[in-house]
């Protein structure tokens, strides 16, 4: 196994632990031996109480416009995928604050056109540029609208920081006469790529609505080196499922 397949399966498990967790606090139940004290600390973890911890996924896709000439995308195609823990800390009756730990995948799928030069001109049936992150995050929420000892409405905005610990440039041709080797199709994975950036940061912001929220990221830093002189689209627009009550 991968190092890469290694590390997504580690945050899984991860993530698993959490919400295995969250849920056997939510199950507990109080008796009359307890002692009150601890009967308080408890009531001090849920949804709309001072902590709170679940799990999430979410799907998205590229927004926004490319910056230069020479690496098109093709926006149907090009997608973010992404699961994790949040943490949230409630301070006030409306505010809150927390921490998001995820696995995100980040895929642009290049469009074979003339004028392409990222990473060369060499045109392909399909190539695609994949980023693996690991990405933490810290927010601020208002919620809204009654609640309960739920979730509820919110509005989140905050800031991220994204790791890339494995950035592939996938390509994909077939033949009409075997190559060489024998081949009729071809796939191809460049690794340790020396025109991308390992790290990148930037703003996000979610609506939420108990369990479904929709969120917008902007990527302020750049995804490339100085080696050229494009970037791809800094937006992506998701759907989050919450996994909580």
């Amino acid at each position: 196994m991968s190092r890469s397949m290694q590390f997504i399966m580690f945050v899984f498990l991860g993530v698993l632990f959490l919400t295995i967790t969250t849920k056997h606090a939510k199950a507990q139940r109080v008796l009359l031996e307890e002692d009150v004290e601890e009967y308080g600390r408890v009531l001090r973890y849920g949804p709309n109480l001072l902590h709170y911890t679940h799990a999430f996924v979410e799907w998205g896709w590229t927004a926004g416009s490319e910056e230069g000439s020479g690496c098109d995308i093709m926006y149907g195609y090009s997608h973010t995928f992404a699961f994790g823990a949040r943490y949230k800390l409630k301070l006030a009756k409306y505010y809150a604050m927390g921490l998001d730990v995820s696995y995100l995948y980040q895929m642009f799928r290049i469009k074979q056109t003339q004028d392409k030069i990222l990473p060369s001109s060499i045109q392909h049936d399909q190539e695609k540029l994949k980023f693996n992150h690991l990405s933490i995050e810290y927010f601020n929420r208002i919620n809204f609208g009654r609640a309960g000892n739920r979730i509820g409405n919110f509005v989140d905005f905050g800031v991220f920081l994204n790791w890339a610990f494995n950035i592939k440039h996938y390509t994909e041709d077939s033949f009409d006469t075997p190559t060489q080797d024998g081949a009729t199709h071809q796939e191809r994975i460049n690794t340790n790529l020396n025109f991308t950036k390992n790290y990148n940061y930037g703003l996000r912001g979610r609506i939420g609505f108990g369990k479904y929220v929709i969120s917008i990221n902007y990527r302020i830093s750049d995804l490339f080196n100085n080696r050229f002189d494009i970037e791809l689209p800094r937006y992506s627009i998701g759907l989050q499922f919450g996994i909580h009550q």
